[in-house]
């Protein structure tokens, strides 16, 4: 429990709208507002970098929504930091909402 009273933030990149990770204790949550700073970014291109101490354990798939899309975007984290787009070319707003176990 005393793990639980640990908490860290780290901000992702001023520019966005939200770019926040939070960790308490090994959890770490990823809330990010692209706003449109990954405009015109491609399957495979890396978005951003987290560092060491809020990576994830395994590599982590999420789900990423695209403002004024119907359609949906993913995103992977990977255990080196790296967080890649895994979906069409990037023209809005991503908002991404995520969850997972930190080193």
């Amino acid at each position: 429990m005393e793990n639980l009273y640990s908490v860290e933030s780290y901000t992702i990149d001023s520019r966005l709208t939200v770019g926040l990770i939070q960790k308490i204790g090994n959890v770490c949550i990823l809330t990010l507002d692209s706003n449109e700073l990954y405009n015109g970014r491609n399957y495979g291109d890396v978005l951003f970098n987290i560092p060491e101490k809020f990576r994830p354990r395994f590599r982590t798939p999420v789900s990423v929504g695209i403002i004024g899309s119907t359609s949906g975007g993913a995103a992977h984290i990977e255990t080196n930091g790296n967080v890649v787009w895994r979906g069409a070319g990037t023209s809005l707003a991503l908002y991404i909402n995520a969850v997972y176990l930190a080193n």
